[in-house]
């Protein structure tokens, strides 16, 4: 390993953030001098090391960087910037771009002027990089500028593009001496800010993630990075890109690996990525009505939604970097959380050894909970279907942990339930072939229905009613097909992304073990009416669970949830 322990400081930017202080621990146990930059009276700087010398400044100050760059005689350094601006917003921000653009050109300049200076590391991200479209992984390039909107998405990802290709453009046309690196998401222990990850890890542990999404992170041990960003001191090429990615991982499978770690509750289940899509489209709608933040919005879907399958062979080649497996981070992570008093009820016991708790009799009744919890997701959702009145809907919810909703949002999924144990009820508004008739009937349940739900639910009833089409129909495999022979026939309220979208979510719950293939089944019986009473009230119990645990209001809708009932149907049935 290069380094030069007796002439070398290291110059540390972001030294107060989550990265930045791994980066400065990281060196300093190889014996190195570091010395920090942080912002004139930052509360963090308690978390970086005592052994690091700190000095104030600001990076959109550039005057105010000269005493970080000051050099004792014989001496060189080597910066490592690592700080920035992170938003989850993708709105424009013009402090966003002074800080992670103007302030990486300040960087850059100082660097310049200081001829001791030997080397720069700039701490880009992946989210800088071009998108590839689903099935490649996404590579170092040259190039980020041009910004492309469409494949480098928000305010943040095209911050870092743009400080990226001035890095790049100042090593070609200047002479300077840097190189990039572009870590993913970051995990770990230590991140006493609370990350957006991190927050979401302390949702999980508590259990108050009663609903997931699908989709996938890349995420990196922070002590992985920073080993990263130290190996690319030593040995990154000048002018060179190099990402610090990881394997993808689901949220289902980082909600497993934390039971796994300390028997946490866990969602009952996973909306897929095109509902999770439509859910956020209404929060955010929601939201700009009450002011309040969406629980969902439609970008952070898009980060879980994105290809986010990136190549870092050539890292692990030049760098030496590495990656430890993602049970042992999160395992790692969980336990700081718990000694740190973010979670409360949960053990770090392996499995075996709960087990044998279990066996034993010793078992809190808190971990009782949680390991029931684990096995009862349908029971509950049939319970859901089986309530009798809005007083036992909101016991049962609040047993399983399902708070923060309103009144009304409990009145009105109470009034869908009623309705799809109501029977006679169901059969005469599938009967009814006029949307604005529906709308009345449905009124009368104290439900609000629209005139497009109304108009869908006709033309499945009508289809479900039509042999001779529904073997047509039922006889394609494509989606695309299927949607052209509804609409030749006349049912032009059914269109493609619809059915897409609920295969995927059918297979999604099938996956889960919400729905079984003899549910499917008995949505796909030969007689229209039969099927949808069948299906209903397993549908509405879902939306329901949906609505209350994401507290978002008008999620479930009987009209929508009988048109999903024959729209199962449409895409399963045997003719």
């Amino acid at each position: 390993m290069c380094k030069e322990v007796n002439n070398t400081i290291y110059l540390v930017t972001g030294a107060a953030g989550f990265l930045g202080s791994h980066v400065c621990s990281e060196l300093l146990d190889r014996g190195d001098r570091v010395r920090a930059l942080v912002l004139p009276k930052d509360p963090a700087t308690k978390y970086i090391p005592s052994q690091v010398e700190v000095v104030e400044g600001n990076l959109c100050d550039k005057d105010s960087l000269e005493p970080f760059y000051a050099m004792p005689k014989r001496a060189e350094s080597v910066v490592i910037h690592c700080a920035s601006m992170v938003t989850t917003n993708p709105d424009f921000n013009q402090k966003l771009i002074d800080v992670n653009v103007g302030g990486t050109e300040n960087i850059i300049e100082k660097c310049l002027e200081h001829k001791e200076c030997r080397k720069m590391v700039y701490v880009s991200s992946t989210g800088a990089i071009p998108e590839l479209p689903k099935g490649e992984k996404i590579k170092e390039t040259e190039r980020f500028t041009p910004i492309d909107e469409k494949r480098q998405v928000g305010c943040y990802s095209q911050s870092k593009a743009l400080a990226t290709q001035a890095v790049l453009d100042a090593c070609k046309k200047k002479g300077l001496k840097a190189c990039v690196v572009h870590p993913s998401g970051i995990l770990g222990p230590d991140d006493h800010a609370i990350s957006e990850t991190t927050g979401t890890i302390i949702k999980i542990m508590n259990g108050e993630m009663t609903v997931g999404m699908g989709g996938s992170f890349n995420l990196c041990d922070v002590r992985d990075l920073a080993h990263g960003c130290v190996g690319a001191a030593d040995k990154g090429r000048i002018g060179e890109c190099y990402i610090l990615g990881n394997e993808e991982v689901t949220l289902k499978e980082v909600c497993k690996m934390l039971n796994d770690a300390c028997g946490c509750k866990m969602p009952y289940f996973y909306v897929p990525i095109k509902m999770a899509y439509m859910l956020a489209a209404q929060m955010e709608k929601k939201a700009e009505k009450t002011g309040e933040k969406p629980l969902m919005t439609n970008f952070a879907v898009y980060n879980l939604a994105r290809n986010n399958a990136f190549d870092y062979t050539k890292a692990k080649k030049e760098l030496g970097y590495h990656t430890r497996p993602y049970v042992e981070t999160l395992t790692d992570e969980a336990r700081w959380l718990v000694e740190e008093g973010y979670i409360k009820g949960v053990s770090m016991s392996t499995p075996a050894e709960t087990e044998a708790r279990i066996e034993k009799g010793v078992l809190t009744n808190e971990e009782v909970t949680n390991v029931q919890r684990l096995i009862s997701a349908r029971q509950f959702i049939k319970e859901v279907g089986a309530v009798q009145s809005v007083a036992k809907l909101d016991g049962l919810v609040l047993k399983h942990g399902i708070k923060g909703y309103t009144k009304d949002m409990l009145k009105e999924c109470y009034a869908c339930i009623s309705l799809s144990q109501d029977r006679d009820a169901l059969r005469t508004i599938l009967k009814d072939t006029d949307p604005g008739s529906i709308c009345s009937r449905m009124s009368a349940y104290g439900i609000d229905a629209t005139a497009e739900m109304a108009g869908l639910l006709c033309d499945i009833a009508h289809i479900g009613q039509d042999d001779t089409l529904l073997k047509s129909v039922l006889s394609e495999k494509s989606v695309v097909r299927v949607t052209e022979q509804l609409h030749e026939n006349g049912y032009q309220a059914i269109n493609a992304s619809f059915l897409e979208m609920l295969r995927e979510n059918v297979g999604s719950l099938v996956e889960d073990g919400m729905l079984t293939m003899e549910d499917i089944r008995d949505f796909s019986g030969r007689d229209f009416f039969e099927r949808c009473d069948n299906a209903l009230n397993t549908l509405v119990s879902m939306g329901t669970v949906i609505e209350l645990a994401l507290h978002l209001q008008d999620a479930v809708n009987p009209v929508y949830m009988i048109a999903i009932a024959g729209n199962i149907a449409l895409l399963y049935s045997v003719a």
